[in-house]
């Protein structure tokens, strides 16, 4: 029965696209001699997809989707054009600078691809059927790691693979997120560390992998705190972040067996180890100990104390380091919230890079990706409101750009909008920055999304947002919030926000909604919450603290309670469970999100509708079941998208795009025109 509903939706679907089609003929004025053979192909095109939805039970079964293309063709916009996956992705460049390794799209699954830079002759390294390659890193001039994401649970892994070898690569972890390359300080000659939870012991451990004999050897057991490692360039020293209770600890093993010395991390302090210098000596790490501001400072390794700040900025604060893998010495850093720049106080590499800005197109943010061995040719990603990320080499020697690859489909530029920007004071005293995004043209009766991140310890992110094109391409207005708890604003900022993820966040986001209406970015418009993760657990919040103010929501596998997302994480970092609660624990009064779901104050909502979008493989989907049996209880209405072949975020272009006309179609009825 279901089946047949699902086959009579898609068949009225078909024939809407009909009339649209034939509506777009008479519209242009044609000719009814000339209209009526192309109507009798429209006719045979879209009976022929009635046929092909009878046949299948699944849309997404379909990769090249048959309706998807037709659409295309008739120049109607599909959300593939604003979110879909890029043709090529992720270059990398081999340290001798001979080979790039980057993602190929190849039906619905990236593969492992190697590039020839003097001869631009590509050639595949994987031919993967169940899973797809999401990263890669090289480790020697011959040989790269990669990682991989699969349809079917627990089949995640890591991979060592000799590039001249196709079909022989070597399984280092297939635990999903328990493995992963440890960066060092430059290439070590011969060898390389990752971890692994190969002893299935819940906690990842520290392994060395030579590449001669391909030996896999084990270097440190986790005793069930270290979160992350760190090696030096020769491998004689080895350092790790440690979950210790509430708060975080970085330690120096001596041998890989006892703890050497250690540094208790404050909950207030930012503290990241990047790497080590050439003598082992140094560390150079991103700190904020003592200061307002992140900045790029270095320790000294024997009693873990700062011993001199590279660079420091009162305005921005240092989100990453450039590392010159040839001597290891750190020579730049990239800094700011929503809008980055760059600092470098090497000189060399300083003349570098401004040259190469000199062929970036103007209004285009260039970020350094990596670089080969001698620093004279790098692969760099850029970006602009106008236009997706975009990858480019430079050869310094020569003084030559040269694009990489192409980008996804994506809208012309003029029908592309740039944020705006504001601040806010929140009622709670802090300064809010906002972004509004007003669409081309606006929907009768308006509309505003108020679209929250997964990452809430982020910042938002400046440059093309293909889902802010799309939705503004629908008409309506997209309100972006840097709630406190994000980065880049200074720690007070972001200590404010632990802890509150349904309390002043929440507040902060309904003080810029006021704040925005009465600058006027809109007026009088509906107001709809949509959120993926962390975002979409918090869009399910402000619909229960203000249901006066949303008219809906949209949670994208938005988990329930925060309790539940800090257990998540305790099972794959033991010790980390109370840091968690911490940061994440739900509501000022710690009550739980079924709780507030089912108050009184929830009557409030009367007739209005949720979205759910769930994917069945995601952690939390028991969560999204939850959610929906909640809503059913309290007689609210609640409409579910969910497939058994998603994880978190759903990766299959069909699923995405069958998922983002949901979302048109549940906001056209949330934020229809009518009576506020």
């Amino acid at each position: 029965m279901r089946i047949f509903g699902q086959r009579a939706i898609d068949l009225l679907f078909e024939m809407g696209i009909f009339f649209v089609k034939f509506a777009i003929l008479y519209k242009n004025g044609m000719k009814m001699r000339l209209s009526i053979p192309l109507i009798m192909l429209l006719v045979i095109t879209s009976w022929s997809g009635f046929s092909q939805v009878t046949e299948k039970k699944d849309a997404s079964e379909d990769p090249k989707n048959a309706l998807f293309e037709k659409e295309r063709l008739l120049g109607i916009v599909l959300p593939a054009d604003y979110i879909g996956k890029r043709v090529e992705d992720k270059y990398r460049i081999s340290p001798d600078g001979e080979n790039i390794a980057f993602l190929k799209l190849v039906g619905e699954k990236y593969q492992l691809y190697l590039r020839n830079v003097k001869t631009n002759s590509e050639r595949p390294l994987t031919k993967l059927v169940e899973q797809e390659v999401t990263s890669v890193e090289w480790v020697s001039d011959e040989s790269v790691v990669y990682f991989t994401t699969s349809d079917m649970p627990n089949t995640n892994g890591m991979y060592f693979s000799i590039v001249d070898k196709p079909g022989k690569d070597v399984p280092l972890s297939k635990m999903g997120y328990h493995g992963a390359l440890v960066k060092t300080c430059g290439i070590l000659p011969g060898r390389f560390f990752f971890t692994s939870d190969i002893r299935l012991s819940g906690a990842p451990d520290l392994y060395v992998f030579d590449l001669n004999g391909n030996v896999v050897s084990l270097v440190s057991e986790n005793p069930g705190t270290i979160t992350s490692w760190l090696v030096d360039r020769k491998g004689q020293v080895i350092g790790g972040m440690a979950c210790q209770d509430d708060h975080e600890e970085f330690a120096l093993l001596d041998q890989g067996v006892k703890w050497k010395s250690s540094m208790v991390i404050k909950p207030e302090t930012q503290f990241i180890p990047v790497s080590f210098d050439a003598t082992g000596q140094k560390l150079f790490c991103i700190s904020n100990d003592g200061k307002q501001r992140a900045a790029a400072v270095v320790f000294d390794v024997d009693n873990l104390k700062e011993v001199s700040v590279l660079h420091l900025s009162e305005q921005n604060e240092v989100c990453q380091l450039v590392i010159n893998e040839m001597n290891g010495d750190a020579i730049g850093a990239l800094q700011g919230a929503y809008n980055k720049s760059y600092k470098f106080w090497n000189a060399d590499f300083t003349k570098i890079f401004e040259k190469m800005m000199q062929k970036i197109p103007k209004g285009d943010f260039a970020e350094v990706v990596n670089m080969n061995s001698n620093g004279n040719i790098l692969v760099i990603k850029t970006t602009s409101t106008k236009h997706p990320v975009e990858y480019f080499m430079y050869f310094a020697d020569t003084d030559i750009l040269k694009e990489l690859g192409k980008r996804s489909v994506s809208p012309k530029p003029e029908a592309v909008v740039e944020a705006r920007s504001f601040n806010v004071k929140s009622r709670h005293g802090y300064s809010i920055s906002a972004f509004v995004t007003k669409p081309v043209k606006e929907k009768e009766g308006g509309g505003l999304v108020v679209l929250l991140r997964d990452e809430i310890w982020s910042s938002t992110h400046w440059g093309y947002n293909g889902e802010v094109q799309y939705l503004t391409s629908l008409g309506y207005y997209v309100l972006q919030v840097d709630h406190v708890g994000s980065c880049g604003y200074g720690s007070t900022f972001q200590q404010a926000g632990h802890g509150q993820i349904d309390g002043k966040m929440i507040d902060d986001i309904v003080d810029v909604i006021d704040a925005a209406k009465k600058n006027g970015s809109y007026k009088g418009r509906k107001v709809v919450v949509m959120g993926l993760g962390n975002g979409g657990h918090m869009a399910l919040t402000c619909v229960a603290r203000y249901p006066d103010i949303f008219t809906g929501c949209v949670s994208m596998n938005g988990y329930l309670s925060a309790q539940s997302y800090a257990e998540f994480w305790a099972d794959q970092f033991a010790g980390c469970k109370k840091k968690m609660v911490v940061m994440h624990a739900g509501m000022e009064q710690n009550q739980d999100l079924s709780i507030m779901l089912t108050r009184d104050g929830m009557k409030a909502i009367g007739d209005k509708e949720m979205m759910l979008i769930t994917g069945m493989m995601d952690n939390f989907s028991g969560d999204a079941s939850s959610i929906e049996e909640l809503f059913k209880a309290s007689g609210f209405g609640v409409r579910v998208f969910s497939r058994e072949d998603e994880g978190h975020t759903f990766m299959k272009s069909t699923n995405v795009d069958l998922m983002y006309r949901e979302i048109a179609q549940y906001l056209s009825v949330a934020l229809r025109a009518g009576k506020e």
